[in-house]
């Protein structure tokens, strides 16, 4: 569009500048201005892009351009470009996809600063506390046009959910996922609640396990996949003298650009 646009105005003021040599011919001849020096002379490269005709025919373009992000990736290319990563890229190896035969009676456990800690299996807390979302999953350092970035159809339990079974603290500033390799992400507690969390056991209508590998695996909106831990096994609510740094600062040493820059609130909300 700024290309059209650009050329389209090119046009219309050469038609101007055509429009008012014509006046001024009517008015009486007028001689030709002498050029101060020789370097103020076209070359010959700038009189040729002068004479050349307008590209854009139509005096005005009308259309509607629309896009959305609702398209999926390919679940082989996903488990191409991210399960096959290394763990240090994209959160966490795990078990590997064809070792876990009944991903659902996988068992979480809850504990930290809590007035209810509890242990449930996948099944257990899918029952209530599911939700559906299309979302992004992007390596941090994935670079233009690079391929560790696609959308996926993410169905899985929601943070905010095992949060309220657990009734943390209010002190509580933390909150941290362990893997079952032993492997474990530290975020800060506001920062999970305020954007569309899961632990995530479906994507795109198959396991986890057929694309990302694994049992289960966390995922966050706006937030680069190198946090998504797979294989969570144990959630704990802390209370840290010093939180962990937000994703995506130069604190936390992960600031690029190619990161999903549109936070998905609780409810699915931009």
């Amino acid at each position: 569009m700024n290309s059209t646009t650009q050329k389209i105005a090119s046009g219309a003021s050469a038609a101007l500048l055509l429009a008012g040599m014509g006046a001024a011919a009517a008015q009486g001849a007028v001689s030709a201005p002498a050029f101060a020096d020789e370097a103020t002379v076209p070359t010959a490269d700038q009189q040729q892009a002068a004479a050349a005709p307008c590209r854009v025919c139509q005096k005005a373009v009308q259309g509607l351009f629309t896009f959305n992000q609702s398209s999926l990736t390919p679940t082989a290319q996903l488990r191409d470009n991210f399960a096959r990563a290394s763990k240090y890229l994209c959160g966490g190896e795990g078990a590997p996809m064809a070792s876990i035969e009944n991903p659902g009676l996988w068992e979480v456990a809850v504990s930290g600063n809590v007035d209810n800690a509890f242990s449930a299996t996948m099944d257990e807390l899918a029952e209530e506390g599911s939700a559906q979302l299309v979302m992004g999953c992007t390596c941090a350092g994935n670079p233009v046009d690079g391929a560790a970035s696609g959308n996926a159809d993410v169905l899985g339990v929601r943070i905010a959910y095992i949060a309220a079974l657990a009734q943390p603290s209010d002190s509580v500033n933390t909150i941290v996922f362990t893997s079952d390799d032993g492997s474990s992400v530290a975020l800060p507690f506001n920062y999970v609640l305020q954007r569309f969390s899961l632990l995530a056991y479906s994507v795109n209508g198959e396991p986890v396990g057929n694309s990302m590998g694994g049992s289960n695996q966390l995922w966050m909106g706006s937030t680069a996949a190198n946090y998504y831990l797979k294989n969570v096994v144990e959630i704990s609510f802390e209370e840290r003298q010093t939180p962990p740094p937000t994703p995506g600062t130069a604190e936390a040493g992960d600031a690029y650009e190619n990161v999903p820059n549109i936070s998905i609130g609780e409810g699915g909300a931009l």
